[in-house]
């Protein structure tokens, strides 16, 4: 069963779960990425490879200066997803969000991962967290 998901991710290592999740047939609601920040020695406004993969795939994409933000967590819930997926989004999502999808949120991080697969650091209202979603 197809799942309306918003991804939530900043990295290169969150762009191999983005792609995955897209080749699954799941819809993405929308993909939400770290404001573009100053990088190198010129400080220049460089994208999150989150966001660059996002565009590539045409996916719909939010850049939230943060997620405590009612207006952001009340745009979240009007997209009505399924699930939130995280991967290495790089700030603490309130407890707001993690309430907004009906089933639950899944959380990754590299500090979390074992060998191969990516263990969720916290496990309540983690329920679809086990089961695959790919």
């Amino acid at each position: 069963m197809s799942k309306r998901i918003i991804y939530m991710g900043s990295p290169a290592f969150a762009v191999p779960a983005l792609m995955a999740l897209v080749q699954s047939g799941h819809t993405i609601a929308a993909v939400f990425t770290q404001p573009d920040m100053p990088a190198g020695r010129g400080r220049l406004l460089t994208p999150p490879p989150v966001k660059l993969a996002a565009t590539e795939l045409g996916l719909p994409m939010v850049q939230a200066r943060s997620l405590k933000d009612t207006g952001v967590q009340e745009q979240i819930a009007r997209l009505t997803p399924d699930l939130i997926v995280v991967v290495a989004y790089a700030a603490l999502l309130p407890t707001a969000v993690l309430k907004i999808p009906p089933a639950a949120a899944s959380i990754s991080t590299p500090r979390c991962c074992r060998a191969i697969a990516a263990v969720p650091p916290y496990t309540g209202p983690l329920s679809m967290a086990s089961q695959k979603l790919v």
